[in-house]
């Protein structure tokens, strides 16, 4: 896969994290059918027990070619308004 595809991956996840921790509580799905101009799907989990964040993602062409990038790990809250994943 193309570094320049995976860095924006990494970009919207955090741009997503940052968006879903601004609303009244963390845990939540984001789902973009259309990525990459409706070429392929990403999601986006971020779930909390506890104390304990936990965020996923995954993205997928929709022909199924090239390389499927996953991640998932523990959160910690920055502030008020981050959850950092590394």
């Amino acid at each position: 896969m193309k570094t320049g595809l995976f860095a924006a991956l990494l970009l919207v996840v955090a741009l997503v994290a940052s968006s879903l921790a601004r609303e009244a509580s963390w845990p939540g799905n984001y789902t973009d059918k259309k990525y990459l101009g409706g070429q392929a799907v990403f999601q986006l989990n971020i779930l909390q027990e506890g104390d304990n964040i936990s965020i996923d993602f995954d993205a997928v062409y929709n022909g199924g070619h090239g390389c499927a990038p996953e991640a998932s790990g523990p959160a910690k809250v920055v502030d008020q308004y981050t959850p950092k994943f590394t």
